[in-house]
């Protein structure tokens, strides 16, 4: 059995309280605080807290910062 994070281990994952709570109310993460944390900025994120899959975030040129693309509650 493998867990949804196992699954998206390729994926740079964040555990920060910030976007952890940006994720939950699916709000736009910005594109300067995912630099500071990876020292990148990926085209795809996830979010995750304590192991647990919050979010899968994509980079949207759009709106110029991290869009949700699917957030658990």
């Amino acid at each position: 059995c493998v867990t949804m994070l196992e699954a998206l281990k390729n994926y740079p994952s964040i555990c920060d309280e910030e976007c952890i709570n940006k994720a939950l109310h699916g709000m736009k993460i910005s594109p300067s605080k995912i630099e500071a944390l990876l020292g990148k900025k990926p085209q795809r994120i996830i979010i995750n807290n304590d192991e647990m899959l919050i979010a899968i975030y994509d980079f949207d040129d759009s709106i110029y910062g991290y869009r949700a693309v699917r957030v658990w509650n």
